[in-house]
C-alpha cells in the first residue's frame, strides 16, 4: 500500500526491530545476532519490506544489529523507518549530526522514513524539532518524514508549519482504540498514513500469557 501521500509502497505487515541488539538486561531479554538475521530474512521471504527501529532502542544497539544484517546485500529490499527522540533546546544544534550518526549505525546512506518519536507539551520546542526534521529531509538524508504518538493538536501545528508528514505511528489494537475518535479522521482527511504498533499488545492479545505473574 502507499504510505500516506508519499511514493513509498510498503507491505501492510511491518517488522518492529526493538528486540534487535538486546542483551540479558534489555526489556525483551537476550536476542542473538543470528536470531535477528533469521527473523529478518524470513520476513523478507514472506513479502515484508518495511522495518521499524528507533534511536533509543537498546541505546543504539538495535540500529547496529539491523545494520549488520542489511549490509549483507539486503538494503534494496527494505524500507527502513527510524525514530528520533525529541531533542532539548541545548541539543538541537546536533540534530543533523545525530541523524548522520544513526546512518553510521545502520550502515546506510539514507533513511526511507524518519519519525519524531514523541511530541512534547512545549509548543515552541515541538516546532523547533519539527523544523529540524524537515531540514534533514530537505538535505536528502531521509526520503520521507513523519511523527509518532501525535494527537490532532500536534499534527495541526506541523501542518501550519508546512512540515510534510506522511505517517503517524500510534499504539493501536482491539483494546487500545482511542485513536479512532479524532486522530484517524484527521489522518484520513489529510492523507497521512497510519502505522500501528503493539497490534497484539506486546503479546497479551496473542494468548501466550496464562497469568499476570
Amino acid at each position: 500500500v502507499k504510505l500516506g501521500h508519499s511514493d513509498l509502497m510498503v507491505s501492510r505487515m511491518t517488522l518492529g526491530c526493538w528486540t534487535f541488539g538486546s542483551d540479558s538486561n534489555s526489556y525483551w531479554g537476550q536476542q542473538e545476532a543470528s536470531e535477528s538475521e533469521a527473523l529478518l530474512r524470513e520476513a523478507i521471504d514472506m513479502g515484508v519490506n518495511y522495518y521499524d527501529t528507533a534511536f533509543v532502542y537498546n541505546d543504539g544497539a538495535a540500529e547496529k544489529a539491523l545494520g549488520d544484517v542489511i549490509c549483507h546485500g539486503l538494503r534494496e529490499k527494505m524500507i527502513i523507518c527510524n525514530k528520533i527522540p525529541q531533542l532539548s533546546y541545548e541539543a538541537l544544534p546536533s540534530y543533523e549530526q545525530q541523524v548522520r550518526d544513526s546512518l553510521v549505525r545502520l550502515k546506510t546512506d539514507y533513511l526511507d522514513v524518519l519519525l519524531m518519536h514523541w511530541p512534547c507539551n512545549d509548543k515552541d520546542l515541538l516546532r523547533a524539532n519539527l523544523e529540524q526534521l524537515q531540514k534533514v529531509k530537505d538535505k536528502g538524508l531521509v526520503r520521507e518524514i513523519g511523527v509518532s504518538n501525535f494527537g490532532v493538536g500536534q499534527m495541526t501545528i506541523a501542518k501550519e508549519m508546512g512540515v510534510d508528514i506522511c505517517v503517524n505511528e500510534l499504539a493501536y489494537n482491539i483494546i487500545h482504540r482511542g485513536a479512532e475518535l479524532a486522530v484517524f479522521p484527521y489522518t484520513e482527511k489529510n492523507n497521512i498514513g497510519v502505522m500501528a504498533y503493539m497490534p497484539l499488545m506486546q503479546g497479551i492479545l496473542s494468548g501466550k500469557y496464562d497469568s499476570i505473574d
